[in-house]
């Protein structure tokens, strides 16, 4: 664990020298998934790994909402499993080809952006190996395009991840979109514990 003291002259070091201290440390920070973990502190490997992860579902809104279909793709892996609702997607051309249908259905005035947008809150993530890791966070999601009168809440839901990191990065390996509103449709479960995760 690091001491201030650590931290303050890792400041005046070289940021790629303390990245990598950093690194080679966090393999060794994993949180347990036993009873009362999630209330267990973490230490500061732990807070960069979870920080890090966080990340994605962040990036994952912002490049939904802009249409930047590329950039959406590779924040997943290779081989990932995408259930967004719409049937299952497996690998990151399904991935972006879906999701940018989805985006074609929604912008109707053809902006080009933000025809929906995404706000992610509540990020639960649990780290449960070295390079692995679950989560879910919240979803509440705005249609833009509707006229005034109309509320522009379009679904409630949480997204359902399991996270793994390649090569020093990263990525959402399985996802699943539990809508909680207006039509339920949700998987459930804990990260850590028994999310439920497309196979």
């Amino acid at each position: 664990m690091y001491t201030r003291r650590t931290l303050a002259l890792a400041s005046l070091a070289s940021p790629a020298l303390f990245c990598s201290q950093v690194r080679a440390e966090s393999a060794k920070a994993v949180t347990s998934t036993q009873p009362g973990a999630d209330r267990t502190p973490l230490d500061i490997n732990q807070l960069l790994l979870i920080e890090n992860i966080k990340r994605l579902r962040v990036l994952y809104a912002h490049y939904l909402d802009l249409n930047d279909m590329e950039a959406i793709a590779n924040l997943f892996s290779p081989d990932a499993v995408c259930d967004a609702g719409l049937g299952v997607w497996r690998g990151r051309k399904e991935i972006r080809e879906g999701l940018a249908a989805a985006f074609a259905d929604y912008d109707k005035q053809h902006q080009g952006s933000y025809p929906f947008m995404h706000a992610m809150a509540n990020q639960w993530v649990v780290l449960t190996g070295p390079d692995s890791a679950q989560g879910r966070c919240y979803l509440l999601d705005w249609a833009t395009q509707r006229k005034r009168e109309e509320s522009p809440l379009l679904l409630l839901a949480t997204y359902a991840d399991e996270y793994t990191r390649i090569e020093g990065i990263w990525y959402i390996s399985r996802t699943r979109l539990d809508i909680v509103w207006p039509m339920r449709n949700v998987g459930g479960g804990q990260p850590g514990k028994d999310i439920v995760l497309p196979n």
